[in-house]
């Protein structure tokens, strides 16, 4: 499914820099982002190449541009998206959401973790903000886990729950949209549902992958507390 933007050639004057980031999200569409560059940008949109580094000083800061509008994106797909309060529940809804993301714009869920798009500079904390908010959500998620079974999670264990949900669920979405899963386990034996090919079957997958999850931080927890 496309995620392409409106077209904003008959832009007002003062929304240039806005239609050059639509320009380039609709160009990577078919083009990757090496093949983008400012004085192509230009002519979509029906400027001067001048009036483009009026804006954007080289390509980096528009592929900047370009990432910062993905996650922004992607924080108010969240925003709309997962609205539980129970922490468990909420986990298995942002699963969902990042997974749903990734289906229904599936251009600007690459260019959130493409390397062909920088990140801000630290300083940049407005940016910084943008691009953390829903790893901010997850991490308010697995709080909530923790006090939800009375475990006494230090930061860094914290930080760490939060990267295996993370690394899990993002690994599982790239095999499953490749078709990677599909093509391993047709033929070989395994139970249909493995191949996660209907949506019935991922959504399956992802409260397993849930459930295991916060079992492992809960017994991992419960062992280190000396907690039978």
């Amino acid at each position: 499914m496309s995620d392409e933007l409106p077209n904003e050639h008959s832009y007002h004057h003062g929304n240039v820099k806005q239609a050059l980031i639509n320009a380039a999200m609709n160009l990577m569409e078919s083009e990757s982002a090496e093949q983008l560059s400012l004085r192509r940008l230009a002519k979509e949109v029906g400027v001067s190449p001048s009036a483009v580094y009026n804006h954007f000083p080289d390509k980096q800061a528009l592929m900047l541009a370009v990432k910062q509008r993905a996650f922004a994106a992607f924080n108010d797909y969240f925003d709309e998206a997962c609205t539980e309060n129970e922490p468990e529940a909420a986990l298995v809804q942002m699963c969902h959401a990042y997974y749903d993301f990734s289906r229904k714009y599936p251009t600007r869920f690459a260019v959130l973790f493409s390397t062909a798009f920088p990140l801000p500079p630290k300083s940049d904390e407005e940016s910084m903000r943008v691009i953390g908010k829903t790893v901010h959500r997850l991490r308010t998620v697995m709080m909530g886990i923790c006090q939800k079974y009375r475990l006494r999670c230090t930061e860094t264990k914290m930080v760490q729950s939060c990267v295996l949900a993370w690394s899990q669920l993002h690994g599982l979405v790239l095999l499953r949209d490749s078709g990677s899963i599909q093509s391993a386990f047709s033929g070989d034996g395994w139970p249909s549902s493995c191949a996660l090919k209907h949506e019935e079957d991922m959504a399956q997958f992802i409260q397993v992958l849930v459930d295991r999850l916060v079992a492992g931080i809960v017994h991992g927890q419960c062992e280190q507390q000396g907690i039978q």
